[in-house]
């Protein structure tokens, strides 16, 4: 196996000579927009009275039961990838989307940057926890944490990484900066 090379737009660049192992891999990207990793399934009450809907987790699914109808049924290799909050969601889905295949068919799947600790910030709080542990209760994203994991803890710890990675079984890379801005930024910025 040829080492990849993370040059430029890195695995999603269309350059061949800055990127030899993928430049030419079709390529999809989903925006993030339900803030739950795609994993959120409930309807809420605001204080105004106004219904939420929380549909992470349908768009997930409608987006990769799309992809499959449009091809990705007749792939040889699949990469499922994300950055930051998108590489939670794929460490959240990445079991399901390698189910979605023959088993001979090569799926893997890379988490950039998504790795989030459950540690506390500079003001001693635990900020990440109660803010995913909201967005758990709120969203109702139990539906796709690991049974293993809620079987011996609380679901918010389900949540984290260092939980997930517990029990995902298909193969996965996970590349994380020693310094996620996004973290560094909510820590300090929790502490006003």
């Amino acid at each position: 196996m040829k080492p990849i090379r993370f040059m430029g737009n890195g695995i999603l660049g269309g350059d061949q000579l800055q990127n030899p192992d993928f430049y030419n891999w079709n390529k999809v990207y989903v925006r993030y927009c339900d803030g739950a990793s795609f994993s959120g399934d409930a309807e809420a009450q605001a204080q105004d009275g106004t219904t939420l809907y929380f549909r992470g987790l349908r768009i997930y699914e409608a987006v990769i039961d799309e992809l499959m109808e449009k091809g990705l049924t007749n792939a040889t290799q699949a990469l499922f990838t994300g950055c930051s909050a998108g590489a939670l969601s794929m460490m959240l889905h990445c079991d399901d989307f390698r189910a979605r295949f023959p088993q001979e068919v090569s799926v893997k799947c890379f988490a950039d940057a998504g790795f989030f600790l459950d540690e506390k910030d500079i003001s001693g709080k635990r900020s990440l926890w109660s803010l995913y542990d909201r967005v758990i209760h709120l969203q109702n994203v139990r539906k796709v944490l690991p049974k293993d994991c809620l079987a011996n803890k609380e679901p918010t710890e389900c949540f984290f990484p260092a939980e997930l990675i517990k029990s995902i079984r298909t193969p996965m890379f996970i590349l994380n900066p020693s310094y996620d801005s996004w973290q560094v930024v909510f820590n300090i910025s929790s502490c006003f």
